[in-house]
């Protein structure tokens, strides 16, 4: 009789798994909105899932997958922007006046540090929150920022990917994103222009010359103008209404200029 029992019990046990499985399958081959499902579901749903975000249909494995590398570049971004702007560093002297020297005319120089001109976070502030610490700590003159291993679209003057996994509004303003129904919309800008008073000097016009270093991705953007009255531009290559994918690093475009003391 105990061994019947255990029987028993052991073929209700591979009948549940076997139904949980099917059960799985069914769902996976499903369809669902993404929105219809609940906290629990999106968790624990098998990543197969197929769920539609608008007319688009993808799974949650995908969307979970976008989600994860999203907040890993919130993480790393700041160490990156770092790591970046340290690059961009070089020194930048200026001779400021010539000493005579016994036997020779005016050949010993003093030289001065050049001051670097910094992009207020204003400039940055409509990005991404990766593209803001990214930005803040390269501590450049332009910055310009795509996240990794991401397809963007040239949309708009801007350069926006959507996180299907946010649906929460409080949390996608948290994220200085934009809450549409297909998902969290992040925006990255595209170009920028700077404009500066070089300061009085011999240049054109009566200004100082400035220096200025650019590493800048060729394939997303370029330096459009570089004018000694004090305006320093770059745009984007990309043609409007183009997707694009990013390689598996950020692509990034910083440029720094100084200024003469």
């Amino acid at each position: 009789m105990k061994l019947r029992l255990v029987s028993v019990a052991v073929i209700l046990v591979l009948a549940t798994l076997v139904l949980q499985q099917q059960w799985n399958v069914a769902l996976a081959d499903s369809v669902r909105a993404f929105s219809s499902l609940s906290a629990r579901e999106r968790a624990h749903l098998p990543d197969g899932t197929k769920v539609t975000l608008g007319k688009v249909v993808t799974t949650l494995g995908t969307l979970r997958a976008e989600h994860m590398r999203l907040h890993a570049h919130f993480a790393g971004a700041s160490s990156l922007g770092k790591r970046a702007g340290s690059a961009l560093n070089s020194e930048q002297f200026v001779v400021v006046r010539a000493l005579h020297v016994a036997g020779l005319s005016n050949v010993a120089i003093i030289a001065s540090l050049r001051t670097p001109l910094i992009e207020p976070a204003s400039g940055y502030a409509a990005g991404g929150l990766d593209m803001q610490a990214f930005c803040n700590a390269a501590q450049a003159t332009i910055c310009l920022y795509y996240p990794a291993s991401t397809t963007l679209c040239q949309c708009g003057g801007w350069a926006s990917f959507t996180d299907g996994y946010v649906t929460n509004a409080s949390v996608c303003a948290g994220e200085n994103g934009v809450m549409l129904v297909s998902g969290c919309q992040y925006n990255y800008p595209t170009y920028y222009t700077v404009q500066f008073f070089p300061g009085a000097g011999s240049g054109p016009g009566g200004l100082a010359p400035f220096a200025n270093k650019v590493d800048c991705d060729p394939r997303f953007w370029k330096v459009t103008q570089v004018d000694p009255h004090g305006v320093v531009a770059v745009n984007t290559t990309v043609p409007e209404g183009q997707n694009f994918t990013t390689g598996s690093s950020a692509s990034t475009c910083l440029v720094r200029v100084w200024l003469s003391p």
